[in-house]
């Protein structure tokens, strides 16, 4: 499980999606974005979230080969625009060095939408990003936020960025965790382009498991996919608010309700810029494929 989601969570509203009222949301599969295979960890790619970008197993547009672990296409990066009219766009795959016989993985923009951060996985998972040039996106760099010459069993995936750009956080199972993979944060340092040093979200948000796919809205809470909290199955949405007057600090986590956590894995959930509706990824009984895209907004 641990390692098909890290080889398989931007700019968002300040009001509170609550546990207590997540049961109050209404959900639906975004059938145009969806196929047979995986289809996951949508971001928002542009500021009225009219377009998305998300990773998927469907064999477009490439020579592909069947990875072992998946059975199906090494995961590339697909890009799909709500139209007028209010359906998407076919998806296509993202132009330039993006995509890759590895697998690409779940995706976030800087609070600019000039930065592409994303998962790439080949012997391990690492995080890596990339600018646009005159072919779509550039060579991708990793960021380097585990030292490999002395770690080689570190795995990292799941990119976020806090709204005002300071801060990264991600998933991994880095020194110093509390079992399985831990959501960590890094500060970046606008002057230097570059990330400090890792830092723990400690124990109100981690557990003994895993802890995937983190998501920080601008009021500060953190919402992220475990499979030690909660108790309907597979991984379960949860949410941590802050910690008041506190920066990075968290108070406990706790699972949000049906219909947005199901028993089966629920993961990857964003937010559109001053809303409470937006998408999250469900292998729940009825969809289309292995992992799909759904939606959500407050119900009537």
């Amino acid at each position: 499980m641990v390692a098909l989601h890290l080889s398989l969570p931007f700019v968002a509203s300040d009001v509170l999606l609550s546990d207590s009222d997540s049961a109050n949301y209404e959900v639906r599969n975004e059938v145009e974005l969806n196929t047979e295979f995986f289809d996951f960890g949508v971001a928002c790619a542009s500021a009225d979230c009219r377009r998305l970008v998300f990773a998927s197993g469907r064999p477009v547009g490439k020579q592909w080969s069947k990875d072992p672990i998946t059975g199906e296409a090494f995961l590339d990066l697909f890009e799909a625009t709500r139209t007028e009219a209010g359906r998407w766009s076919k998806p296509t795959p993202l132009l330039g060095a993006i995509n890759t016989s590895s697998n690409e993985g779940s995706v976030a923009f800087d609070p600019s939408f000039t930065t592409l951060y994303f998962s790439r996985c080949g012997g391990y998972c690492e995080l890596f990003r990339s600018r646009p040039d005159e072919e779509g996106w550039g060579p991708a760099l990793s960021l380097g936020l585990a030292d490999r010459s002395v770690d080689f069993v570190t795995q990292m995936g799941h990119p976020a960025f806090s709204a005002d750009g300071r801060h990264l956080f991600f998933s991994a199972s880095l020194p110093g965790g509390l079992g399985g993979l831990d959501i960590w944060y890094a500060s970046y340092d606008p002057v230097q382009d570059s990330f400090g040093t890792p830092v723990n979200a400690g124990p109100s948000v981690n557990s003994p498991r895993s802890e995937m796919y983190p998501y920080l809205r601008p009021n500060g809470t953190l919402y992220f996919a475990s499979d030690g909290l909660g108790g309907l199955g597979g991984l379960e949405i949860c949410e941590a608010l802050p910690v008041p007057g506190s920066p990075m600090k968290f108070q406990q986590a706790s699972p949000m309700r049906a219909p947005i956590n199901s028993p089966a894995d629920d993961f990857g959930i964003v937010f559109k810029p001053g809303s409470d509706e937006g998408f999250f990824t469900s292998a729940r009984t009825g969809g289309l494929g292995r992992d799909d895209v759904y939606s959500f907004r407050p119900a009537n």
